[in-house]
């Protein structure tokens, strides 16, 4: 059979579950995003600020000219300012709470904004809730407030909770033990005025929504149900709650996301949707892979954003034995495919106001000393701290090609012969020098036999090679300084190689 010419052509997604030979997604992956269908590197980050401790807890508040970035830690609520290009304006100003309610206990802290007619001005609402753990907290903590952009210390709301709250403009609500709701005089954080008892589990989150004209409305997640509270009335005691299921369930308080008026969150054994209707959000990519993975002694760290730019819901967490998130499992809402990869990060806020997603490094850079960046992401192609620039590996591994199964054309063949590769001709948007992996098996279980890299730059027309596998795949990997790419049509000059028994793993 002579050489034939072929694309490089996967399903995006990088598939986790399940065989090599059971999909025809991409099967491994680092640093790698579907864009068009296609590969692409994502992007650098950069050091902003550097904390002495994890941080649980962001948010990102628009100044006019300048950005208000408030971090919680175990310790301390402090915040910083940046410029319209992420440089620094002063240091870190603590506003914690004066009497230690930030008390050095396993926490997560929460952030939310609303105005306020004690102060006649936009105030900041803070809370630290101790469910971090597999466990469910039901010690209540008061809620704090401070002026939006002063450097006065956080106060008592004196409203105590153990789930946390919600803005639900003008309202503020709070969550306490047992299905408890609270909620305030409108324009005042300091006065409930109005509770229910809405479902039989502790309410953990709560997002606003849109109520009929200008009248509030958001969704309430218990443990097990999502409830919709609706301003009702004339009057500030006028809501309704309905359940809109009592068989749902919830991973983490910081695993939800609102993506353009829908609700995607973590369950825990699923990930759901909603829309109108709750609904599984389907996953046969690396559902399997994200849950027999994830340390559940540390669920409540799972936390949720997104890269609009890129249409990605990414819900960070705890792998294997780490206590703090070093992997994130992706769902591209337009791609609509799932892909992961490891990265290390304990919170962070989206791109909403400021032009780059913050997020907040969960492994300190300094073997010997805590020390914690803070990064802006989607930033260059490199991780930069303080102008130092070092390569960030990203790799996609094609999925199997073979002439016993699945061939590089794409259909299934049934010849019982090795795939002989003469020949790859790059199509990509190339920066810096990337390498070429062959690799493959004789059997579905047998050891993984790997050529040399076969290194290939932004002007390299093709690469010659011969190698032949009976399974192979293809991996590319990034690993320079300024190092990026997006593919396109790659292709492939194959032929049908020797037999099981000759050259098929050489």
């Amino acid at each position: 059979m002579p050489a034939k010419t072929y694309s490089l052509n996967f399903v995006p997604g990088i598939q986790r579950d399940g065989t090599g030979f059971s999909s025809r997604k991409w099967s491994d992956g680092q640093w790698c995003r579907f864009y068009r269908t296609l590969p692409q590197k994502m992007g650098g980050y950069k050091q902003i600020i550097t904390t002495d401790e994890v941080v649980s807890g962001c948010l990102v508040v628009n100044n006019g000219s300048t950005y208000s970035v408030y971090i919680g830690t175990q310790t301390k609520i402090q915040f910083f300012q940046i410029d319209q290009e992420g440089v620094p304006i002063g240091g870190l100003v603590d506003i914690t709470p004066l009497g230690s309610p930030v008390d050095g206990l396993p926490h997560i802290v929460s952030f939310g904004i609303m105005y306020s007619s004690i102060s006649n001005s936009a105030i900041l609402l803070a809370y630290a809730a101790h469910d971090v753990g597999g466990e469910i907290a039901t010690s209540e903590t008061p809620i704090y407030y401070t002026d939006l952009n002063s450097a006065n210390r956080l106060v008592n709301t004196n409203i105590n909770v153990s789930g946390g709250f919600v803005t639900l403009y003008p309202f503020l609500f709070a969550f306490g033990n047992d299905g408890d709701v609270r909620w305030t005089a409108a324009n005042d954080p300091t006065t409930v005025i109005g509770d229910a008892r809405v479902t039989s589990s502790k309410i953990m989150a709560g997002l606003p929504t849109r109520g009929g004209g200008a009248s509030p409305a958001g969704l309430l997640w218990s443990l097990d149900s999502l409830i919709r509270v609706t301003f009702t009335g004339t009057t500030d005691i006028e809501f309704s709650f309905d359940t809109v299921t009592s068989q749902s369930s919830l991973l983490s308080a910081s695993g939800i996301i609102e993506y353009d008026s829908i609700f995607y969150w973590a369950g825990v054994d699923r990930f759901l949707v909603y829309n109108g209707v709750v609904q599984e959000l389907p996953n046969d990519v690396n559902l399997q892979y994200f849950f027999d993975n994830l340390n559940y002694t540390q669920r409540q760290k799972v936390w949720a954003t997104k890269i609009t730019e890129y249409g990605e819901i990414w819900w960070h967490y705890p792998r294997g034995n780490s206590t703090e998130c070093n992997a994130a499992i992706i769902y591209n809402v337009r791609e609509r495919t799932w892909y992961d990869s490891s990265v290390s990060r304990s919170s962070g806020y989206f791109n909403q106001v400021f032009d780059f997603p913050i997020w907040t490094s969960s492994e300190s850079i300094d073997p010997l000393h805590p020390v914690y960046p803070i990064w802006i992401h989607e930033y260059g192609t490199d991780q930069d701290i303080n102008g130092v620039l070092t390569p960030i590996y990203s790799t996609i591994e094609s999925g199997n090609i073979a002439w016993c199964s699945v061939g590089p054309d794409s259909n299934f063949n049934g010849i019982d012969r090795a795939v002989l590769l003469s020949r790859v001709e790059p199509d990509m948007v190339q920066a810096g020098n990337m390498n070429l992996i062959v690799k493959g098996r004789a059997y579905a279980r047998s050891p993984s036999v790997d050529s040399d890299p076969y290194v290939f730059s932004p002007n390299t027309i093709k690469i010659d090679l011969n190698e032949q596998r009976r399974e192979m795949t293809l991996k590319f990997e990034s690993d320079v300084i300024g190092g990026d790419y997006e593919f396109g049509q790659t292709l492939m000059l194959c032929t049908i190689g020797d037999g099981r028994e000759g050259n098929a793993t050489t």
